[in-house]
């Protein structure tokens, strides 16, 4: 019964009983119920609640001591379904989960995340404007060129970056290098970058060269989300497993929950992410400019060329760019 639905101990006591030997359409209609009740918060996974609500419904069309016939599996499926429907509109509108197995992630996901940072500009209406994004790995062109876009439309609009230092190099269409070139070259005052300093190559005597390795890291900056702020308070936050890259919105199973300030409950949780990024983003020692981490990488790689007796080639360090203000929290 509702294989791919995953039913909580809480969950099966409330389960209506199907007799032995029902009948296919009965079968049917449980099973089609059970997924539609595990939908109400937008999972696939069946709770107490839910399963209260399915046994509510069961009740009302075949009454306390009854059974589901063939005659009213029909009217109980339907039921359900429109039990649903009206659940999940009542729903506080301030928050919202999605996930890539639902499909068309490559467009939903997109759309989520450039919409609530456009939606808080529309809203400012002028008025100064923070998007503040920890993400571990941004390898989407789009996502990075909408960023872009607004932060070139919008000078009220102040988009920060924090990523990782994973992030640093340009290959394998890592945007943060990107962004903070372009914004550079365009004066775009208003788009910043910054990289968790960290130092996690080991010398690969195979191949004569540092390489990256895992373990050697200092802690990763796994963050994945951003917050808005409008006038220095929190707006809408996002935040999950979901990485912007396509691997994340094409191969993976991922999530992605947004948040907005009209729930009350949300407002806390939006502080506390927007503290956490001041945290990374004002430690002078912890947060680099893209040339600040690139002279960084020069003297981690020329450290371990000397120590092994090999001779290394300097990389390239771009134009000095601005330390990056200090961001104050309200």
């Amino acid at each position: 019964m509702a294989n791919d639905i995953k039913i909580l101990p809480g969950a099966a006591p409330h389960l209506p009983v199907i007799a032995e030997g029902a009948s296919i359409p009965v079968k049917a209609a449980m099973e089609s119920a059970i997924k539609a009740a595990a939908s109400i918060d937008g999972d696939r996974v069946l709770d107490t609640f839910e399963a209260e609500e399915l046994a509510k419904v069961h009740t009302q069309i075949v009454g306390t001591s009854g059974a589901l016939t063939s005659e009213k599996a029909m009217l109980f499926s339907e039921a359900m379904a429109a039990r649903t429907l009206e659940l999940k509109a009542a729903r506080p509108t301030g928050t919202e989960v999605i996930f890539t197995s639902e499909g068309k992630a490559l467009k939903r996901f997109r759309e989520k995340i450039v919409g609530s940072i456009q939606d808080t500009i529309t809203k400012a209406d002028g008025r100064p404007v923070d998007i503040n994004m920890m993400l571990f790995a941004f390898t989407d062109k789009e996502l990075a060129d909408s960023v872009l876009d607004m932060a070139r439309k919008n000078p009220n609009a102040n988009f920060r970056l924090m990523t990782d230092w994973s992030q640093l190099s340009t290959s394998g269409s890592r945007q943060p290098p990107r962004l903070s070139y372009i914004a550079q070259r365009e004066g775009l005052k208003n788009l910043e970058v910054k990289f968790k300093k960290d130092n996690p190559y080991v010398w690969d005597e195979n191949r004569g060269r540092p390489r990256f390795h895992h373990s050697a890291t200092k802690g990763l900056n796994h963050h994945k989300g951003f917050v808005t702020l409008i006038d220095g308070v929190p707006e809408k936050m996002a935040f999950g497993s979901f990485n912007w890259s396509m691997g994340a919105m094409k191969r993976n199973y991922e999530n992605l929950m947004l948040l907005d300030r009209i729930d009350p409950d949300n407002r806390r949780v939006m502080e506390k992410y927007d503290n956490e990024f001041a945290a990374f983003w004002n430690n002078d020692d912890l947060a680099l400019t893209f040339s600040q981490a690139r002279e960084e990488k020069n003297r981690i790689f020329q450290a371990l060329y000397d120590a092994n007796g090999a001779e290394y080639d300097p990389m390239e360090v771009p134009p000095h760019d601005d330390d990056g203000a200090v961001y104050h929290t309200t």
